[in-house]
């Protein structure tokens, strides 16, 4: 057990920090019992962070500022989960709209669509990540991120309850895309969504 351990944490002091670490990045070692055994120990140590069952971080420290120890967003980890299981995953609801400043609730379980299962991955205390599965491939043909999100945001909303103030942030973002990739996304949009965007 101890051989384990000291090669993983051989093995992850040589990588950079913000690095996520899953037990299968050590599958190599056989045992996968004693690899989840050694995380957990280099967690309880200090060495990493466990950001949700089964997910790990190899935290960054700010030694500028001297905020010690900085932890990923959700994002991050929902980006570091798909990439994992190579899944493509996009922030809908109450998450997309803060995210473009359209709210100012934080949600405590951000939601992604994916093509992956669905799935809930814990953070404790009641917050967590959620991936839901969609077989809407339009949700992944978009070109544009900040088209994604407007589209996503104006869904979230409904037709008949995005203010004047809303859609004209949402309107100042759509005008920042390129042409060429606002007119492919455009087609994807519900025909509610282009009326408004197409003003």
């Amino acid at each position: 057990m101890h051989s384990v351990i000291n090669q993983i944490e051989k093995t992850i002091k040589s990588w950079k920090r913000g690095r996520f670490i899953f037990p299968k990045d050590f599958e190599y070692l056989g045992n996968q019992d004693s690899v989840r055994k050694a995380l957990q120990r280099l967690t309880i140590s200090g060495l990493l962070y466990r950001v949700a069952s089964g997910v790990y971080y190899y935290p960054k420290i700010d030694k500028k500022w001297g905020m010690g120890v900085l932890l990923p967003g959700y994002e991050e980890i929902a980006n570091a989960v798909a990439k994992r299981e190579k899944i493509r995953i996009i922030p809908i609801g109450a998450y997309s709209l803060n995210k473009l400043g359209l709210s100012t609730q934080v949600p405590a379980n951000v939601v992604f669509l994916t093509d992956g299962i669905s799935r809930k991955i814990a953070m404790g205390k009641g917050k967590g990540i959620r991936f839901i599965h969609t077989t809407d491939m339009k949700w992944f043909a978009y070109k544009s991120d900040i088209m994604l999100l407007c589209v996503s945001s104006m869904r979230e909303l409904g037709e008949k309850n995005i203010t004047e103030e809303q859609l004209a942030l949402i309107i100042e973002y759509v005008q920042k895309v390129p042409n060429n990739l606002f007119q492919d996304d455009i087609k994807l949009a519900p025909a509610w969504v282009r009326k408004m965007l197409m003003l």
